[in-house]
Protein backbone atom coordinates (compact mmCIF):
# COMPACT_ATOMS: atom_id res chain seq x y z
CA UNK A 1 0.00 0.00 0.00
CA UNK A 2 1.26 3.44 -0.85
CA UNK A 3 1.97 6.12 1.70
CA UNK A 4 1.32 9.87 1.38
CA UNK A 5 1.15 11.02 -2.20
CA UNK A 6 1.31 7.42 -3.41
CA UNK A 7 -0.99 4.98 -5.11
CA UNK A 8 -0.73 3.50 -8.57
CA UNK A 9 -2.15 6.51 -10.39
CA UNK A 10 -1.25 9.35 -8.48
CA UNK A 11 -1.67 10.83 -5.06
CA UNK A 12 -3.43 14.01 -4.04
CA UNK A 13 -2.21 17.30 -5.56
CA UNK A 14 -0.49 19.52 -3.01
CA UNK A 15 0.22 16.69 -0.57
CA UNK A 16 3.85 15.76 0.10
CA UNK A 17 5.32 12.49 -1.08
CA UNK A 18 6.03 10.54 -4.23
CA UNK A 19 3.48 10.73 -7.04
CA UNK A 20 3.33 8.88 -10.36
CA UNK A 21 3.52 11.31 -13.30
CA UNK A 22 3.69 8.88 -16.22
CA UNK A 23 4.50 5.28 -17.07
CA UNK A 24 2.19 3.34 -14.76
CA UNK A 25 0.16 0.55 -16.39
CA UNK A 26 2.37 -0.06 -19.42
CA UNK A 27 2.19 -3.22 -21.53
CA UNK A 28 5.69 -4.24 -22.63
CA UNK A 29 6.96 -7.05 -24.87
CA UNK A 30 9.16 -9.50 -22.96
CA UNK A 31 12.86 -8.60 -22.90
CA UNK A 32 12.20 -4.98 -23.95
CA UNK A 33 12.42 -1.69 -22.10
CA UNK A 34 9.35 0.21 -20.97
CA UNK A 35 8.77 3.84 -21.77
CA UNK A 36 10.07 6.08 -18.98
CA UNK A 37 8.52 5.71 -15.55
CA UNK A 38 8.41 9.22 -14.06
CA UNK A 39 7.64 10.19 -10.47
CA UNK A 40 7.55 13.54 -8.72
CA UNK A 41 8.64 14.25 -5.14
CA UNK A 42 7.11 17.00 -3.00
CA UNK A 43 7.70 18.00 0.61
CA UNK A 44 4.95 18.24 3.25
CA UNK A 45 4.05 21.75 2.04
CA UNK A 46 3.63 20.60 -1.55
CA UNK A 47 6.88 22.11 -2.87
CA UNK A 48 8.91 20.12 -5.40
CA UNK A 49 12.08 18.56 -3.96
CA UNK A 50 15.24 18.62 -6.08
CA UNK A 51 18.07 16.27 -5.14
CA UNK A 52 15.92 13.67 -3.37
CA UNK A 53 16.98 10.03 -3.58
CA UNK A 54 14.33 7.78 -5.13
CA UNK A 55 14.69 4.02 -4.70
CA UNK A 56 13.13 1.94 -7.45
CA UNK A 57 12.34 -1.68 -6.61
CA UNK A 58 10.65 -4.61 -8.35
CA UNK A 59 8.54 -6.20 -5.63
CA UNK A 60 6.77 -8.86 -7.70
CA UNK A 61 6.89 -10.39 -11.15
CA UNK A 62 10.46 -9.87 -12.32
CA UNK A 63 12.33 -7.38 -14.44
CA UNK A 64 15.00 -4.86 -13.58
CA UNK A 65 15.67 -1.15 -13.90
CA UNK A 66 18.01 0.43 -16.44
CA UNK A 67 18.95 3.70 -14.76
CA UNK A 68 20.58 4.80 -11.53
CA UNK A 69 22.99 3.31 -9.07
CA UNK A 70 22.50 -0.40 -8.48
CA UNK A 71 21.27 -1.32 -5.04
CA UNK A 72 21.72 -4.59 -3.21
CA UNK A 73 20.04 -6.59 -6.00
CA UNK A 74 19.58 -6.35 -9.79
CA UNK A 75 15.96 -5.25 -9.34
CA UNK A 76 16.74 -2.28 -7.06
CA UNK A 77 18.22 1.06 -8.22
CA UNK A 78 18.42 4.63 -6.94
CA UNK A 79 18.08 7.87 -8.89
CA UNK A 80 18.06 11.53 -7.86
CA UNK A 81 15.27 14.01 -8.57
CA UNK A 82 16.05 16.82 -11.00
CA UNK A 83 15.40 20.55 -10.52
CA UNK A 84 11.69 19.94 -11.16
CA UNK A 85 11.47 17.29 -8.42
CA UNK A 86 11.19 14.46 -10.93
CA UNK A 87 13.03 11.16 -11.21
CA UNK A 88 12.70 8.56 -13.91
CA UNK A 89 13.66 5.02 -14.76
CA UNK A 90 12.88 2.32 -17.31
CA UNK A 91 11.96 -1.28 -16.63
CA UNK A 92 13.56 -4.09 -18.60
CA UNK A 93 10.61 -6.49 -18.84
CA UNK A 94 11.37 -10.07 -17.83
CA UNK A 95 11.62 -12.93 -20.32
CA UNK A 96 8.62 -15.14 -19.67
CA UNK A 97 8.97 -18.71 -18.53
CA UNK A 98 7.79 -21.79 -20.40
CA UNK A 99 4.02 -21.75 -20.74
CA UNK A 100 3.62 -18.13 -19.61
CA UNK A 101 1.84 -15.73 -21.95
CA UNK A 102 1.93 -12.67 -19.69
CA UNK A 103 3.31 -11.47 -16.38
CA UNK A 104 2.45 -8.59 -14.06
CA UNK A 105 5.35 -6.67 -12.55
CA UNK A 106 4.77 -4.64 -9.40
CA UNK A 107 7.27 -1.87 -8.67
CA UNK A 108 7.73 0.84 -6.07
CA UNK A 109 9.41 4.21 -6.27
CA UNK A 110 10.14 5.47 -2.77
CA UNK A 111 11.88 8.09 -0.68
CA UNK A 112 12.59 7.90 3.04
CA UNK A 113 9.05 9.19 3.75
CA UNK A 114 6.79 7.99 0.95
CA UNK A 115 6.28 5.53 -1.86
CA UNK A 116 4.12 4.92 -4.90
CA UNK A 117 3.28 1.58 -6.51
CA UNK A 118 3.52 1.15 -10.28
CA UNK A 119 2.43 -1.75 -12.49
CA UNK A 120 3.53 -3.15 -15.84
CA UNK A 121 2.31 -6.13 -17.84
CA UNK A 122 4.76 -8.17 -19.91
CA UNK A 123 3.45 -10.14 -22.87
CA UNK A 124 4.91 -13.01 -24.88
CA UNK A 125 7.06 -12.07 -27.86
Amino acid sequence: MATPGGGGGGGTPGVGGVTNITGDGQVVKEGNFSLPLVVEVKDATGKLVAGATVTWAVTQGGGRFSEGQQGDTQDRRTTITDSMGRAQNRLLAPVLGFGETFNQTVMTASTADSSVTLYSTTYLA
